[in-house]
């Protein structure tokens, strides 16, 4: 496991102490300084829920309800530009608290992306410094998969599934229940493993060293799953705009 998504976990784990920068609100203004201020918490919008169950995170438009834990997104083309290549840009969403459902994740990555341009995407991870999460590695041509502890960060992989690559956008599906977790691209199962002791949490994103375009991030909770409660602000944040 590569050092980049250990430093993104344990950055998106110290959120819940002591907080982190709210991405903007699209103005283009820069964000303002950190605060010695209690902070309210960071306004959130109703999510929308479209056809089929699905509710949106983010859509290409709306940013509210997103955090920078780590680096500096961008924006452009109607997307959030997760730049890593100069260092690690973790983002994570304030929307959400899943235990069981899905999560999909449009991304578009150059034509010819470098074979070693991982993008991750950590679910399950409650706010806490007792972090753990359930993590997917994903590269132009493969994906590892595992869960990762505060103890553990960086274990070998559960599973790993090879694929042929294919440059532009991606359509990444995470389908969890109770312990079974399953990865999909396109709409092909790609692997399947166990979470022994799955756990309700928001989502993390991040890109080291490449530079990666999310389109949109929707999930579909599962029935009776708490995923339309906000995934609570650390002490120190200062609100969205």
């Amino acid at each position: 496991m590569r050092q980049g998504v250990q430093i993104g976990l344990l950055a998106t784990a110290l959120y819940a102490v002591a907080g982190c920068a709210p991405v903007g609100d699209g103005s283009g203004q820069p964000e303002p300084g950190p605060t010695t201020q209690p902070a309210s918490r960071p306004a959130t919008r109703p999510a929308t829920r479209p056809a089929g169950g699905w509710i949106d995170l983010y859509n290409g438009r709306d940013r509210v309800g997103w955090w920078c834990v780590q680096g500096s997104p961008g924006w452009g083309d109607g997307a959030m530009v997760l730049d890593g290549r100069s260092g690690d840009v973790t983002v994570l969403s304030t929307k959400l608290k899943l235990a069981d459902g899905e999560v999909e994740v449009r991304i578009r990555r150059p034509t010819r992306p470098a074979e070693e341009s991982p993008f991750t995407v950590a679910l399950r991870l409650p706010l806490r410094l007792g972090w753990r999460s359930v993590c997917f590695v994903c590269r132009p041509k493969d994906v590892a998969a595992f869960v990762s502890t505060s103890r553990r960060s960086r274990p070998t992989p559960t599973q790993v599934a090879r694929f042929a690559p294919a440059g532009g956008v991606e359509t990444w599906r995470f389908q969890l229940a109770g312990t079974k977790v399953r990865c999909y691209r396109f709409g092909r199962k790609l692997l399947e493993f166990a979470d022994p002791k799955p756990v309700a949490g928001t989502m993390a994103l991040t890109a080291s060293r490449c530079r990666v375009e999310v389109l949109s991030v929707r999930y579909r909770p599962a029935a009776g799953d708490p995923a339309t409660r906000p995934a609570r602000p650390g002490p120190r944040s200062r609100a969205g705009r």
